[in-house]
C-alpha cells in the first residue's frame, strides 16, 4: 500500500504477514482464475504453470515499488504472469493486489484503485515492452480487497473495465470499434466474514482464507471442500503460521473504521460549539488511548479538505 508521512502505524494493513498469506501459489492460481480473462475457464491447477516469472524463476513478491517524479507507491502484492494466448512465454499480465482497510472514503478510494493500476502500465515502457511496441503491453489486473465491510456489501464483487461507447453514427464499411480496451481491470472484492460466506465464489473463498475464526487446519478443510484447493504441505505451514494474521487483520480494520468515525464525530462537534478539537475529545469522553490516533485523523482529513 502507498506510504505517507501523515499515516500513523496500525491505521493500514500494510501488514507482512497478509502478504505472505496471499503469495501462497495456489490462493494465487484460484484468483488469477476468477479474475484474467486469459485464465477464464481454466482450473486453478491448470494456472499454476503461468505463474511463474521467467525472467527470475519465482513468481514474484509483494512490497514491489514504483517510482517516478510524482512519488513512490508500494505495493502489497505483484506478480507478472504469461499467458496461454501469448508465445514466447513473455510477461502478459500484472496481478496487482491490494488489502484495504476500508476507512477511506468511497470516493477517495476508487480513485486510487484507478491511480495504482495506470501506475503500473506506465512503469511497462523499456521492462516489459521496448520502444514504440505497445502491442506488447502486459494487462493490468488490480484487486482491492475490502475487509470489514459495511454487512450490505458482504460478498459482493465488481469489475471495472474500460468500454467503449460509440457517439457518432457510422456507415455500415466504417471501422466497428467494438469491445473495451483490455489494458486495464480493477476488481474490488468485500471479503465477507464467516458468517456471511454464502456461495463458493473468489469472496467467500478469501472470507474463509483471512478469517481470524478459523485454524490453519480448518482453513484447509474449508478450502478443499468447497472449492476444490488443497494446499500442500508447505503451504499449509504457511496458513498455520500466520494463524492469528486473519484475526489481526480484522481487528485493525474494525479499530481504523471507528476511529474515522470518531474523528468525523469530534468534527462536528467542535465545529457546532465551537471550540477545539481536543475539548470536543473531552466531551465525548473518548478514551485516553485513542485521542492522539483521532487527532491525527482529524488532521489529516483537513489536509485532504474534508
Amino acid at each position: 500500500m502507498e506510504k505517507r508521512k501523515t499515516e500513523k502505524a496500525g491505521i493500514t494493513l500494510h501488514d507482512e504477514r497478509m502478504k505472505q498469506l496471499l503469495m501462497v501459489r495456489e490462493i494465487l492460481a484460484y484468483v488469477a482464475s476468477q479474475v484474467v480473462d486469459d485464465f477464464r475457464g481454466m482450473g486453478w491447477k491448470e494456472v499454476l504453470p503461468y505463474l511463474e516469472d521467467p525472467s527470475t524463476g519465482g513468481i514474484g513478491r509483494g512490497d514491489r515499488e514504483s517510482t517516478d517524479p510524482t512519488g513512490t507507491v508500494r505495493y502489497d502484492v505483484l506478480v507478472r504472469l504469461r499467458s496461454p494466448r501469448k508465445p514466447g512465454g513473455r510477461i502478459a499480465v500484472i496481478l496487482n493486489i491490494e488489502g484495504q482497510n476500508g476507512a477511506y472514503p468511497a470516493g477517495r478510494l476508487r480513485k486510487r484503485m484507478l491511480y495504482y493500476p495506470c501506475r503500473l502500465i506506465s512503469a511497462q515502457k523499456g521492462d516489459v515492452f521496448q520502444g514504440d511496441a505497445y502491442g506488447d503491453l502486459a494487462q493490468v489486473v488490480s484487486v482491492w480487497l475490502i475487509l470489514k465491510p459495511a454487512e450490505r456489501d458482504q460478498g459482493r464483487t465488481v469489475e471495472w473495465t474500460l468500454e467503449s461507447r460509440q457517439l457518432t453514427d457510422m456507415d455500415e464499411g466504417g471501422t466497428a470499434w467494438k469491445g473495451r480496451l483490455e489494458g486495464l481491470k480493477v476488481v474490488s472484492v468485500c471479503v465477507p466474514d464467516l458468517e456471511h460466506v454464502q456461495s463458493e465464489d473468489m469472496a467467500g473463498l478469501l472470507g474463509v482464507y483471512l478469517s481470524g475464526e478459523l485454524c490453519g487446519r480448518e482453513k484447509c478443510e474449508r478450502l478443499e471442500a468447497g472449492w476444490h484447493v488443497a494446499l500442500p504441505a508447505v503451504a499449509q505451514e504457511v496458513v498455520a503460521m500466520f494463524e492469528g494474521a486473519g484475526r489481526d487483520l480484522w481487528d485493525k480494520a474494525e479499530k481504523a473504521g471507528r476511529l474515522e468515525t470518531l474523528a468525523k464525530n469530534v468534527v462536528t462537534l467542535s465545529r457546532k460549539l465551537q471550540v477545539s478539537p481536543e475539548k470536543a475529545l473531552e466531551l465525548l469522553d473518548i478514551q485516553v488511548s485513542d485521542q492522539q490516533e483521532v487527532l491525527a485523523l482529524i488532521a489529516k482529513m483537513q489536509d485532504e479538505g474534508r
